[in-house]
């Protein structure tokens, strides 16, 4: 896995080429912005700490101009899914260095259970996102094993430190390391129920946190409907609600538990109106780019981008631009198992300008 992120001064912070292995950095020796090549140094460490069985490295960009800097790690008990703790760093650009955060943020020691053995716990976090105020707001799912079947339930937290005390949405302080035990659940979602991890989340101009992902919404009913939706869960500023965006209707996914290509992570982002708007790609619409779009997060219209498929393409999207100008640029490329060579270009599209008058 690759992840790169560009500092307030410009500097290319570059992570890869890890899953359970040692932590790979290097750093540009010039800010990246400039003309030019882009040179790096030598391989280096981070802070020293904490940097073996390395897994899902991410860099995240503070009001600031700072980076954190978060992934998994293996602990006492290994370091694979359903089995770790996640590690947080942070880049202080007036002292031009790495300091450990949390050790850790997340602890995937073994947790209580109703079974006579302890679990082991692994949590992936959606993406951090800040909102206008200067909050941080974090969300995350939990995997008790390498299966993702295993993953269940949304949890929230939010930090007005940047990340380095955290509450929930009504205030009340938590400790660390974050856990299943002590964390504010904001969705039920048993286990078996094909939720996705490492999912999507963005703030609106309220500082309401919103979650788009995915999972089986009637898998525990009676008779199981096992469809994977499209769901989007957020706070109205009273309580968490949580909303069914698609309506696939296919029950052949009971019969293919482990697949997990038939839809891909969406994108959630909210306009300057207050519009939400979700970037997806899934089996029943042909695989194409499609952004469901609403303007009271209740009922949805679908609308597709591209008419190709593209495989299992899952969106990415330049994030600042859309903060700038409401224009929703997505890298595009057909991408999938076997596939050896696909052209690759960016997809452009107006969404400021597509709404206006709509």
């Amino acid at each position: 896995m690759i992840a790169f992120g560009v500092d307030g001064e410009g500097y290319l912070h570059l992570a890869w080429g890890m899953h359970n292995h040692d932590l790979r950095y290097i750093r540009s020796a010039s800010p990246a912005t400039l003309a030019g090549p882009i040179a790096f140094g030598e391989e280096i460490t981070v802070t020293g700490s904490a940097e073996g069985l390395v897994t899902y490295p991410q860099f995240y960009n503070t009001p600031a101009g700072d980076l954190l800097f978060s992934y998994r790690t293996g602990n006492d008990s290994g370091g694979g899914s359903g089995n770790g703790d996640t590690q947080v760093n942070r880049c202080d650009l007036s002292a031009r260095r790495w300091e450990p955060m949390h050790r850790p943020l997340f602890d995937g020691d073994p947790a209580p259970s109703e079974d006579a053995e302890p679990r082991t716990v692994n949590s992936y976090p959606n993406n951090l996102a800040w909102g206008l105020d200067g909050e941080l707001h974090m969300t995350w799912t939990c995997r008790d094993t390498w299966r993702w079947q295993s993953n269940s339930h949304l949890y929230y937290a939010r930090s007005s430190d940047g990340g380095a005390t955290w509450r929930t949405s009504s205030g009340e302080p938590l400790p660390l390391p974050l856990s299943e035990a002590n964390a504010e659940r904001i969705a039920v979602i048993p286990e078996g129920s094909s939720l996705i991890n490492q999912a999507s989340m963005t703030v609106d101009r309220e500082g309401r946190p919103l979650v788009a992902t995915w999972w089986a919404p009637g898998a525990h009913d009676s008779p199981p409907n096992h469809s994977r939706e499209y769901m989007l869960v957020h706070h109205d500023g009273e309580r968490w609600r949580t909303s069914q965006i698609t309506h696939r209707n296919a029950q052949d996914d009971s019969r293919r538990a482990e697949d997990v290509r038939d839809l891909a992570r969406p994108i959630v982002l909210v306009d300057d109106t207050g519009r939400t708007l979700v970037v997806m790609r899934y089996d029943r619409r042909g695989d194409v780019v499609t952004v469901a779009h609403s303007t009271d997060r209740k009922n949805w219209e679908l609308l597709d981008l591209t008419i190709e498929p593209l495989g299992t393409w899952e969106p990415n999207h330049d994030a600042e631009l859309w903060r700038r100008e409401g224009r929703l640029h997505l890298l595009h490329q057909r991408v999938g198992l076997g596939e050896r060579s696909s052209p690759i270009g960016v997809l452009e599209w107006d969404a400021r300008g597509y709404f206006v008058g709509r």
